[in-house]
């Protein structure tokens, strides 16, 4: 290779940098939830109906890796892609109550416990059913 002029190196191999026209790197999407995301109403009935598939699809949208949310319920990634992609139905209660926590959602919100938004909710819908 021959040395241009004017050229920077990295100090440690010798190697010119990389040229202006090279790819930018890619934005990386927010490991964090946005909590107007969680309290948008798309989103709040996704979770009132235990919509797991749902709920990660919007967290997608919103510009969440499947690997962050996989590490948020404790979760592998590819358990979070089965669900997204309709292979795999969350109904285990346990796995319910790690979603909701590890999304730092309020259980009453996926009717989990009973609790003022619950009740809120229950009203909405119909009164005591």
């Amino acid at each position: 290779m021959q040395n241009v002029p004017n050229t920077p190196r990295y100090p440690s191999t010798g190697l010119s940098w990389l040229p202006t026209n090279a790819r930018p790197t890619k934005v990386r999407p927010q490991e964090e939830i946005n909590p107007d995301v969680m309290q948008r109403p798309d989103m709040r009935r996704r979770l009132a109906d235990r919509d797991i598939a749902g709920v990660f699809r919007l967290l997608q949208r919103y510009s969440m890796y499947q690997r962050a949310i996989a590490a948020r319920t404790g979760q592998s990634q590819s358990e979070v892609s089965e669900i997204i992609a309709g292979r795999r139905q969350v109904v285990s209660y346990d796995l319910l109550l790690r979603i909701a926590e590890g999304l730092e959602v309020p259980r009453g919100w996926m009717g989990l416990a009973f609790d003022a938004g619950t009740a809120q909710l229950a009203e909405q819908r119909g009164g005591n059913s």
